[in-house]
C-alpha cells in the first residue's frame, strides 16, 4: 500500500480507514481491522466521514496529517461511527504545543451538540469543553434536518433521515465533482436511502449482516444488492462488514439479487479513485 500525502494529492479519492464492524474478528480471528472511518479527499481538502476507533492511527499510517481535517460527517451515535473525542483531544493536544488555529466542522443528526458535550464531560472534569477545550480548538456542530443541503469548502452535501432502531441517523449524498457518493450510514433499505442513493455513480453501504440473515438496522449482502440496482448505482462498495463471509461468498450474494454493476470489498487502507 503506498502512502498518500495529503498535500500533493491532486485526485478525487475515497480512503477506507476502517472497513468492519465493532467486533472486528470474530469470524475471522486475528484478521484485526478498524471499524467505520472513511477520509473523503475533493479538490485538496480532507474530509472525514464517521469516526470509529483507530481513525486517528490509521491517519498516521498513511501519512495524512489528522490536523488537516476541517469537516467531519457523522451518521449516527454508535461508538464504531462516534469515537470522535479521541480525534478531538490529539487535534487539542497538539494546539497546545503548535498554536495553529484550528477551526472543526461536525456535522450529524440531532443531538449531535448534546451528545458530544456529554461523552466529553464524563471523560474530563465537567466544565472542561467551555473551559479548556475551546481554548484549542473553534467547534461548531452542525446538526441536520432531512433533505438538507449544505456546502463544505468545495464539496456539495445532503443529508436524508434513515432508520436505524430508536437513534437519530443520516446518510449522505455527496457531490464529488463529476461524481456522487452516497454513503449509507448503517440502515436498512429506506426511502431516506433511496433518495440519497438514487443514480449515484458510488454507493458506500454498509454490509453488516451474514449472508441470508435478517437484522431491522442493517442489511445483507442480497439487500444490498436490491437497493443498488433499484437505484440504478454504478459502482457499489461494501463496508461495515462482520467477517462472516467470505468476499466470494458477499459478491456472489449481492450478485443473486440481479445487481450486474461494478463490486467492491472493502479493506482497510483501501483507495478508490473516482474516474
Amino acid at each position: 500500500m503506498s502512502k498518500i500525502n495529503q498535500k500533493t494529492q491532486e485526485d478525487d479519492r475515497l480512503v477506507i480507514l476502517g472497513s468492519v464492524t465493532c467486533f472486528s474478528s470474530y469470524f475471522s480471528p486475528f484478521d484485526y481491522r478498524n471499524p467505520t472511518g472513511i477520509l473523503l479527499q475533493h479538490k485538496g481538502h480532507d474530509y472525514l466521514i464517521d469516526c470509529g476507533e483507530g481513525v486517528r492511527r490509521q491517519l498516521d499510517e498513511l501519512r495524512i496529517d489528522y490536523f488537516g481535517i476541517e469537516n467531519v460527517f457523522i451518521s449516527h451515535f454508535h461508538p464504531d461511527h462516534f469515537a470522535l473525542e479521541n480525534l478531538v483531544q490529539a487535534i487539542e493536544v497538539r494546539n497546545y504545543y503548535s498554536k495553529e488555529k484550528k477551526v472543526l466542522n461536525v456535522y450529524g443528526p440531532k443531538e449531535l451538540e448534546a451528545r458530544f458535550k456529554m461523552i466529553w464531560k464524563s471523560k474530563h472534569y465537567e466544565t472542561d469543553f467551555e473551559d479548556n477545550l475551546k481554548k484549542f480548538i473553534n467547534i461548531n456542530f452542525i446538526e441536520l434536518e432531512d433533505g438538507q443541503r449544505i456546502r463544505a469548502n468545495d464539496l456539495e452535501v445532503e443529508a436524508y433521515a434513515v432508520p436505524h432502531g430508536k437513534m437519530p441517523a443520516l446518510s449522505y449524498r455527496f457531490n464529488v465533482g463529476k461524481n456522487i457518493l452516497s454513503y449509507s450510514g448503517d440502515t436498512p433499505s429506506s426511502a431516506g436511502l433511496e433518495k440519497s442513493a438514487k443514480d449515484a455513480d458510488y454507493l458506500l453501504c454498509e454490509c453488516n449482516q451474514k449472508v441470508g440473515s435478517t437484522n431491522p438496522g442493517h442489511m445483507n449482502p442480497y439487500e444490498v444488492g436490491e437497493t443498488a440496482s433499484k437505484c440504478r448505482i454504478k459502482n457499489v462498495v461494501l463496508t461495515h462488514l462482520s467477517g462472516a463471509n467470505s468476499d466470494e461468498e458477499i459478491i456472489s450474494d449481492v450478485r443473486r439479487s440481479g445487481f450486474r454493476r461494478n463490486i467492491t470489498v472493502s479493506k482497510d487502507l483501501m483507495t478508490i479513485t473516482f474516474k
